[in-house]
């Protein structure tokens, strides 16, 4: 995975709902995986920074036909992992810097997760 790569946040689940099925994939096709700390993860997908960097993404959200198919593929994410456990939805497009990005958003947010 390249610097440019950013992981886009669908859910956050306890880790006994862990593994995700190999075959879930999320917004674009990128392939779905966790990022664990401390009993929970967050289900991430890595997505290029050149379209869900802040600007990008600002531009994207007011393309309705984008808009529509981000919100379909993170719905559908969460409904995935929702049919396997307790799930937390996260905002539509939430995005961190990388896993250490994600690993110190479940550090900040723990109390509340």
């Amino acid at each position: 995975m390249t610097e440019d790569m950013l992981r886009y946040v669908y859910a956050v689940v306890r880790t006994d709902s862990l593994p995700l099925p190999d075959e879930l994939r999320g917004v674009g096709g990128a392939p779905v995986e966790a990022v664990a700390r401390d009993g929970i993860a967050a289900v991430v997908s890595p997505v290029p920074a050149g379209d869900f960097d802040e600007e990008p993404m600002r531009a994207h959200l007011e393309d309705m036909r984008r808009l529509e198919l981000l919100a379909r593929g993170h719905q559908e994410v969460v409904d995935a992992v929702a049919a396997r456990g307790c799930a937390l939805p996260l905002r539509l497009a939430t995005v961190c810097r990388g896993e250490p990005g994600v690993r110190r958003m479940l550090a900040a947010d723990r109390g509340l997760l």
